[in-house]
This record gives C-alpha cells, sequence and structure tokens, in this order.
C-alpha cells in the first residue's frame, strides 16, 4: 500500500496565512462599500443636497 502524503504543519500555516492576508483587505473594502454605497445613501436627502448645492454661490464652491 502506498501511503498518502498527509500535508505538513508548514503547508497550513502559509495557507491560513494566505487567507488572513486576503481577507485584511476584502473584509474593509466590504465595509467601505456598504458604507458609502448602502448605508450613507440611505441618510441623505437628496433633493436637500441638490437645493443647498444650487444655493451655493460660485466662491463657496471653489472654496470646497
Amino acid at each position: 500500500m502506498k501511503k498518502i502524503k498527509q500535508p505538513n504543519n508548514k503547508q497550513k500555516s502559509s495557507i491560513k496565512k494566505k487567507i488572513i492576508s486576503i481577507l485584511t483587505y476584502v473584509v474593509p473594502l466590504i465595509l467601505m462599500g456598504w458604507f458609502f454605497f448602502i448605508l450613507l445613501p440611505s441618510k441623505i436627502d437628496i433633493a436637500e443636497l441638490k437645493s443647498t448645492l444650487q444655493g451655493l454661490s460660485f466662491y463657496d464652491h471653489l472654496l470646497m
């Protein structure tokens, strides 16, 4: 009978490190996307925002 090679601890830890390194980038991106595209638009009144921006003068726009 042939022996089946078991992955050693180094291979397991390298896979875990890769998964963790990927998650450290993916999770914040998901949270930022949720915040900017779901949470904020639900809290902002677009009509009020447009009227406020239209009420600003040219110099007010430059200062923003």
